[in-house]
């Protein structure tokens, strides 16, 4: 019902898409929080799919849906579906950290996220260790060095 109140709300036609997301992106959150997985994922994959097709599909909105979908998918334990989303969400923080010259605020929290995904994978220290120095290569990132944007090269 509320998402109805939104949508009425807005004056546009690209705002009820991003409003009508922001509702499902809550109303999974909730469903998630209250044990209900099955019915939270068609929610948390349609808030993608909008967000994509509003933003693009390298917006920082879409990274966090791609990681509360790869959070939904390690919860149900579909950790080999979890990974691409979990790294992709990564990979957009990067991106953000290399165009800019700064760090994205949620960066480290991602780098986290992805770690214990793949150490919940069975993915030993060293796997984990090539396999972040892998995704980060492109975009200047080297795993000991840290995430910060001093490691990056010059945005292009």
């Amino acid at each position: 019902m509320p998402q109805k109140i939104l949508l009425s709300r807005c004056p546009t036609e690209k705002w009820p898409k991003v409003t009508h997301s922001l509702g499902r992106r809550a109303l999974a959150r909730l469903l998630r929080a209250t044990n209900q997985l099955g019915e939270a994922e068609p929610l948390m994959r349609r808030a993608l799919a909008i967000d994509e097709a509003s933003y693009g599909p390298d917006h920082p909105d879409v990274a966090i849906n791609l990681n509360n979908l790869a959070q939904l998918l390690q919860a149900t334990n579909r950790l080999s579906e979890a990974e691409p989303l979990s790294r992709r969400h990564l990979e957009i923080f990067l991106q953000f950290t290399l165009k800019t010259g700064h760090e994205h605020p949620h960066l480290r929290a991602a780098i986290n996220v992805y770690t214990g995904l793949l150490a919940a994978m069975g993915q030993s220290e060293v796997e984990i260790e090539a396999r972040l120095e892998e995704i980060g290569h492109p975009f200047g990132f080297r795993p000991g060095a840290g995430p910060s944007a001093e490691n990056a090269p010059s945005p292009r």
